[in-house]
């Protein structure tokens, strides 16, 4: 295969799957230079373009706008699918998110939702609450959105993604 027809694959806009009856244009959701992930859909891999579309209806359900697929990570276990990080906004219960992670099952059925955000004083707020840094005291209950977090796979990169993939429309103001 040559070089040429890869970029010619790469060119091409992506919108086989639909959300609301409409094509959606995947290159429109993908961090710029993340074009390998248009290109895995392009030759067929029917599971990443599901679960593309299944995490980016999940997110605007939640309310998120300004999505950006970053990075993206398959799992086989405990369950196959993708974790699916990337940038967004997002309003969650009074508090703003900017990075989150979506899980998604194989045939579309999202599983999970992590979001983090940075306050203006930049205290770390997490979704859902607690965050996975909550410790129980005393008799407490563990809460069952805490379980969310064994999903938080490769904790530090998602921690960092706002400073290695910065929003293409807020870079190089000083």
């Amino acid at each position: 295969m040559s070089y040429a027809f890869i970029l010619a694959l790469i060119m091409v806009p992506i919108a086989a799957a639909e959300y609301d009856g409409q094509p959606i244009p995947f290159d429109d959701y993908l961090y710029p230079g993340e074009e390998v992930v248009l290109l895995a859909v392009q030759l067929g891999d029917t599971a990443l373009e599901e679960a593309l579309a299944a995490a980016l209806e999940e997110l605007e359900e939640a309310g998120g706008e300004d999505i950006l697929f970053c990075s993206i990570m398959r799992i086989e276990a405990p369950l196959a699918g993708y974790l699916l990080d990337g940038l967004w906004r997002a309003d969650i219960q009074g508090r703003e998110y900017g990075t989150f992670r979506v899980g998604v099952e194989d045939g579309g059925t999202p599983f999970v939702l992590i979001a983090r955000g940075v306050g203006s004083g930049g205290e770390v707020h997490w979704y859902p609450p607690p965050g996975p840094d909550w410790r129980p005291g005393g008799n407490c209950e563990t809460p069952e959105s805490f379980l969310d977090y064994e999903f938080l796979i490769g904790r530090e990169a998602f921690e960092d993604i706002e400073e290695v993939y910065p929003r293409p429309h807020d870079g190089g103001s000083d």
